[in-house]
């Protein structure tokens, strides 16, 4: 067993035969060297561990680690903090421990082999081959990201997440429908077991179901569509159009980026009061300039007023934000057809 605690320090194990088992134990990152077949991360920093083309066993500390088997048929085993498994043999086997969310974090393998299903206690799914790829959740609230190929998406249990934050150019996505589908920006995808989905940097078509839809546009002039149910649709920055379909949909706003003037402000299509829609400005600064995280305040089609930042007003169609200290609208967002607009609407 050899013990090191500097980056600077030398591990040097002669003995190839494979009935000798050695390891190091390590408080900084470390990547074995030869002839050394595992690894245990100590302390309480944020450290990684890296392997070699031997059979490894890297057990990771309390902390947030990347541990990294290599070639060979690997065992990688994080704990507690939010870990990062690089999966590139059909052998490895990723195991975490940790069943509590509060000190397991958010685990995330990252794979590059034809088909990877998520083991116990594991969050997030990235594919990083570039050819056709499955990524298979659990039980648990998962998020798939998808890659550059073919790709079969698989949510199973649990409330689960497609995301193509890493996607080329922008995609086209529907969730009512469990047919190979064209994104455009990412191959040919099959999404099963999913109920939300997350755009690219680009412009991007995302369309929910029947059921309960979480839609992110992420950056691009975004048009996302959420069908039947209760969805929640967020579109990011870009002058996206929102449609939320029947049922009771919040449209949410976060922070300046997520609105525009003009021609650069979002449009939101068959907003029903009836129903039960929203506007969520819940968390939105409203006073960015002040230290604190303020709410905005309603006031009709009353005008802005010096002095009165944070405000929002409602006039022909149109629901205008004040976040400086002057009488103009800073953001627009056009609700088409809708005549009128009561604070209980919007959620502050």
């Amino acid at each position: 067993i050899y013990v090191v605690d500097n980056a600077l320090d030398t591990v040097t194990e002669s003995n190839d035969s494979p009935s000798q088992i050695d390891a190091v134990v390590s408080s900084v990152s470390w990547t074995l060297g030869a002839n050394v077949e595992n690894l245990l991360l100590t302390g309480v920093s944020a450290i990684n561990g890296t392997g070699n083309a031997l059979k490894n066993v890297i057990t990771g500390n309390a902390a947030d680690n990347i541990l990294n088997g290599g070639a060979g048929a690997d065992l990688l085993t994080g704990g507690d903090g939010s870990d990062s498994y690089v999966v590139d043999d059909v052998a490895d086997r990723v195991v975490e421990t940790a069943t509590d969310a509060a000190t397991g974090g958010i685990d995330t393998v990252y794979s590059s082999l034809a088909s990877y299903t998520l083991g116990a206690n594991l969050e997030k799914l990235v594919i990083t081959s570039s050819g056709a790829a499955n990524a298979i959740g659990n039980a648990l609230d998962n998020v798939l990201y998808a890659g550059a190929g073919d790709n079969v998406l698989d949510g199973r249990d649990g409330n689960d997440t497609v995301s193509y934050q890493v996607a080329t150019s922008g995609v086209t996505v529907a969730l009512n429908t469990s047919a190979q589908q064209a994104t455009g920006g990412s191959g040919l995808d099959t999404i099963k077991g999913t109920e939300n989905l997350i755009g690219s940097q680009f412009a991007d078509t995302l369309t929910g179901n029947k059921n309960a839809n979480i839609l992110v546009g992420g950056d691009g002039n975004d048009s996302l569509s959420g069908g039947a149910g209760d969805d929640v649709l967020i579109g990011g920055s870009g002058a996206d159009t929102l449609i939320g379909g029947t049922g009771a949909d919040h449209y949410v706003f976060s922070s300046a980026s997520d609105v525009g003037l003009g021609a650069l402000r979002d449009i939101i299509n068959g907003f029903k009061v009836t129903e039960g829609d929203k506007l969520d400005f819940s968390g939105f600064d409203a006073r960015p300039s002040t230290d604190d995280a303020d709410a905005f305040v309603f006031i009709g089609n009353a005008a802005f007023s010096t002095g009165n930042t944070g405000e929002l007003r409602f006039a022909d169609g149109v629901l205008y934000g004040n976040i400086d200290d002057n009488v103009g609208a800073d953001f627009e967002i056009q609700l088409t057809g809708v005549q009128t607009l009561q604070a209980a609407d919007i959620i502050v």
